[in-house]
């Protein structure tokens, strides 16, 4: 039996209805390719699979019977996937119009690629966050300059601890990037059995950075094709989890910096981004940005909690 062109893999937790739309997206763009659907349940209490497995038959259905996360809900899918690409679709994104054909085509065609992913835009249609650089001191160091920007011209947000770069123009030409955000990734599968698919060590948050750190220690490129699109409603399950998605977002920097680069690298961007943080606690207080100030003070403790992770 030939199999798939394309495995598309979605995880799931309470978002039965970006699920719904990401779904219907998917059959819609992707019926010239007659992708493999799997949907890892984590869970939900919302409806979500009796969702997937009443409108959406032709999608496998796994479900968990707790949270297990994201990379351990992709390696369970990963397992029983057949396609010769695998897409990881976050609930939360739809691709566009001659997006999945365009990707798959993309990956065939360049054996020297390993993975590619689309521009994600945001609800209102805008070029939104797709790709960044790796954690590292120089990007941990660029926050503790923002603080003097907020004070002297406008408010800036701590995003991603500066790691990831401006959202690039909707023309934007195809690039080589250090990591492709995970709501929209396609790997090839043979690849991904070859490097042990996901880290399960990453609960949230992370994953495809150590993914796409290892596919490029694997001697493979990692590339953005604007010319593929996927509109991202981004948040859709982390807003449901408040607090506790800042605290897995520390432990699993902690954990990527711990795994690549070794504890005394972790203390030292640690140290710098707690700088950081209580410099944007102090600059939005100044501005009597209440809110802001909270997210930032939030956010210290939520850093120094993850120092154990």
């Amino acid at each position: 039996m030939v199999p798939p062109r394309l495995t598309v893999i979605v995880i799931s937790w309470n978002t039965r209805d970006l699920l719904a739309r990401c779904l219907e997206a998917v059959w819609r763009d992707g019926a010239a390719l007659a992708p493999e659907v799997i949907v890892v349940d984590n869970a939900s209490t919302d409806g979500s699979a009796e969702l997937v497995a009443s409108r959406f038959p032709e999608a496998r259905l796994v479900r968990n019977p707790d949270n297990r996360g994201f990379g351990r809900a992709c390696n369970q899918a990963l397992a029983i996937a057949s396609g010769e690409s695998v897409l990881f679709l976050n609930p939360d994104a739809e691709p566009c119009a001659g997006a999945l054909t365009r990707l798959v085509e993309f990956l065939e065609a360049r054996r020297d690629v390993g993975a590619v992913g689309p521009l994600l835009l945001t609800a209102s249609g805008e070029p939104g966050l797709t790709y960044g650089y790796f954690p590292s001191i120089a990007t941990a160091l660029l926050p503790l300059l923002r603080p003097l920007a907020r004070l002297l011209q406008h408010p800036s947000d701590l995003h991603a601890l500066g790691v990831i770069p401006a959202k690039l123009p909707s023309d934007a030409p195809v690039r080589d990037v250090d990591y492709l955000c995970g709501a929209a990734l396609v790997v090839r599968r043979e690849l991904l059995v070859r490097i042990g698919g996901f880290d399960e060590r990453f609960f949230l948050y992370f994953e495809e950075t150590d993914l796409c750190r290892r596919i490029h220690a694997a001697g493979l490129r990692v590339v953005l094709l604007p010319a593929a699109r996927a509109l991202h409603r981004e948040g859709g399950s982390r807003e449901k989890r408040g607090g506790p998605a800042l605290r897995d977002y520390y432990r699993s920097l902690n954990l990527y910096l711990r795994k690549h680069h070794g504890d005394a690298y972790v203390t030292m961007v640690r140290a710098s981004l707690l700088l950081a943080l209580a410099a944007h606690y102090v600059a939005a207080r100044a501005m009597l940005e209440t809110g802001v100030a909270d997210y930032y003070r939030a956010s210290f403790r939520a850093l120094r909690e993850g120092a154990h992770a």
